[in-house]
């Protein structure tokens, strides 16, 4: 019985840790997106994952708290080992929206990939630090 119980002892902490490890730790692009004088300014964080970031013709990988500067109708695309996110901004009247569609490629898992398409609006007087690129709701 007693080594039942110091089996248990040990097994029960180590439970515990693993469903911790199960919690979404999908990373996301921006640490904070505004809208300032009709420019989108999309914020980079300042720790974690650099991501290879594409405008136009023009490549580079981002840079710790790198801010990004979207107007009406411009598109990006940033890319990491497994994820793949293409924003478009678009602007009218005060407010903004970027639309964006993720690619998760978990293919290396053993699993496929999943698209899914967002969206994120902001008026003048919002900024939605934390609350950015969440997946939109299923219809």
């Amino acid at each position: 019985m007693k080594k039942v119980i110091i089996i248990l002892i040990f097994l029960f902490p180590s439970l515990l840790f693993s469903e911790e490890k199960a919690v979404n730790t999908t990373p996301r692009p921006f640490r904070k997106v505004e809208i300032t004088n009709g420019t989108i300014l999309a914020y980079m964080p300042d720790s974690g994952i650099r991501w290879h970031l594409k405008t136009g013709t023009n490549d580079q990988i981002t840079t710790y708290g790198q801010v990004i500067q979207l107007r009406d109708g411009d598109k990006i695309r940033l890319k990491e080992k497994h994820n793949k996110y293409v924003i478009q901004a678009s602007i009218t009247n005060g407010s903004a929206s970027l639309y964006y569609t993720r690619t998760f490629d978990a293919r290396s898992f053993g699993k496929g990939i999943t698209t899914t398409n967002g969206i994120i609006k902001l008026n003048k007087k919002q900024s939605p630090a934390g609350n950015v690129l969440k997946d939109a709701p299923k219809e």
